[in-house]
């Protein structure tokens, strides 16, 4: 359920961010951040990427940010620390796809910190997204301190938007605007290929199958 959970948060984050792009007020996708949280309480971690991009004045930013990051905090995950510290930390819990997916996000991440100046972004819109790529360019490197690769997993599945933001923008760099289209479906289609092939887990997903006599 751990995944299926944070799925559902993860969308309802992709609906804030898409609410944040149409002018909506950081406020709104604080909002956002609280009902994802209801699935999965780590999305919290999220808002100050996004608050501290705001427009409004760099004091405010940092101010609101702290502010609207500790009441989250401690309305969602002050009374589960413990216990994730002794369920992943403690125990050195282990997922054996997290070091493809903090790839897969460091690929967009490097690619927007070197060409952030040509891809079609919005000053705020720029500053966020820089703010999601420097947090995916520290994601190795809390691989190679933090003793459960599960615990950085499940942090970078929130940096998935990244992904969707920069990879379609990085086919505008290229004079030839429809072979980059097709670069990036290709990139997504190999994606798929190998998950659904190679993944250890594949089997249950195609065709999907659940325990029998579950229903």
């Amino acid at each position: 359920m751990a995944y299926t959970r944070q799925a559902a948060a993860i969308g309802i984050l992709l609906a804030g961010l898409a609410s944040l792009q149409r002018g909506s007020s950081v406020l709104r996708f604080a909002m956002f951040i609280a009902v994802a949280a209801l699935f999965h309480k780590t999305v919290v971690l999220v808002l100050p990427l996004v608050i501290f991009a705001s427009q409004r004045s760099r004091l405010l930013n940092i101010v609101a940010g702290i502010a609207g990051t500790i009441l989250l905090y401690d309305v969602f995950l002050s009374s589960s620390v413990e216990g994730f510290v002794r369920n992943y930390i403690d125990t050195q819990y282990n997922s054996q796809g997290a070091i493809i997916r903090v790839v897969m996000n460091l690929v967009p991440a490097m690619a927007l910190l070197i060409f952030r100046r040509r891809l079609p972004f919005s000053p705020a819109e720029g500053r966020m997204w820089t703010y999601f790529a420097m947090a995916a360019a520290l994601m190795p490197l809390a691989l190679m301190i933090v003793p459960s690769t599960t615990v950085i997993d499940r942090l970078s599945l929130y940096l998935i938007p990244l992904q969707l933001a920069v990879l379609p923008r990085l086919a505008l760099l290229l004079k030839q605007r429809n072979f980059g289209r097709f670069l990036v479906i290709c990139y997504a289609g190999l994606v798929m290929f190998v998950w659904l092939n190679f993944a250890v887990h594949a089997k249950f997903w195609l065709p999907y199958q659940i325990q029998p006599g579950l229903f």
